[in-house]
């Protein structure tokens, strides 16, 4: 049998859902009042996926903070993007200790960006695994 492997990436889902749900600044909050919204779609749109792919593994990838390899190469990548709004920025942490609460591997290269450690996982699991990608992010496109 074939594995399924899924590949997400984290924090294209984070940002997506956080402002797919934020648009009104009405921001679900947990008991110790740190937004969760963002949090919240990023596991109902992981279980939606693994309720229609059914994967025998699963990998969550991450970026590992805004400066990569591109930044040495290009000054001015990304570097025009606003600052994350403060009911983001607890939600980074939390996103991750919820993955791994769940026990999805998670994984994260310094100096990458999330995209990137999808495209090479992808491309060395092929060969003998089915590959499934979710994420928000249009960089993928460039890998395929």
């Amino acid at each position: 049998m074939t594995n399924k492997v899924l590949l997400v990436d984290g924090m294209a889902l984070l940002f997506r859902h956080f402002y797919a749900t934020s648009i009104h600044h009405q921001f679900m909050r947990n008991s110790n009042g740190v937004p969760t919204n963002g949090v919240q779609g990023f596991v109902r749109h992981i279980f939606s996926a693994i309720d229609d792919i059914q994967p025998t593994h699963i990998a969550v990838c991450w970026d590992m903070g805004q400066q990569t390899f591109r930044n040495e190469m290009f000054a001015d990548y990304k570097q025009h993007r606003p600052a994350p709004p403060d009911e983001l920025i607890p939600q980074f942490d939390l996103v991750q200790d919820i993955s791994n609460a769940l026990g999805f591997v998670n994984i994260g290269v310094k100096n990458y960006e999330a995209d990137d450690v999808i495209g090479t996982l992808s491309r060395n699991l092929s060969e003998d695994n089915e590959i499934y990608i979710v994420t928000g992010d249009k960089d993928i496109l460039q890998c395929i």
